[in-house]
């Protein structure tokens, strides 16, 4: 059966805005393994849908409060798409850089934002096996606005004030 793309939500509507900023839950796998491959995989969909084009998701976007991201990996051959469960950041560098940002959930909009270079990051895969990793550069960037997502977050909370 295909997988059809979710409906992005979009601080445009005042409903999906109130749900953006809520705080996910964690998933719990022994429970739930099969539907978060199926959601996973409506994840990519929707992420690669010509509409929705980005490197990154999180399930809140699309209307569900768990903790799960998507992350394109720059860092690694072909950059491939991999998922992330209950992802946390452990760690960051105080080194900071600033870079473009922008969110499918804040159309049309991208702005400059101070971000730690360097992050460990303990997250647990589809087969419920924990992982503890350090990741760098702008694949970083991308787990660090994710992990945002999850906790209520979006990118524009990080601008300075002129």
């Amino acid at each position: 059966m295909p997988y059809e793309p979710f409906e992005v939500l979009t601080i445009e509507n005042k409903k999906d805005s109130v749900f953006l900023r809520k705080q996910s839950k964690k998933v719990n796998l022994d429970k739930n393994k099969n539907e978060a491959i199926y959601f996973s995989k409506r994840l990519l969909k929707t992420v690669q849908d010509p509409k929705n084009m980005g490197v990154g998701i999180a399930a809140p976007q699309v209307g569900v409060q768990r903790q799960i991201i998507l992350v394109q990996r720059f860092d690694k051959a072909n950059e491939p798409f991999e998922i992330y469960i209950n992802p946390i950041i452990k760690s960051c560098s105080d080194e900071q850089k600033l870079g473009k940002e922008g969110c499918l959930s804040i159309p049309n909009y991208t702005a400059e934002v101070f971000r730690p270079i360097k992050i460990v990051v303990e997250y647990v895969d589809l087969d419920g096996k924990k992982h503890i990793e350090e990741i760098s550069g702008f694949t970083s960037v991308i787990f660090q606005h994710e992990i945002d997502h999850l906790n209520g977050i979006l990118f524009t909370d990080h601008l300075q004030s002129e």
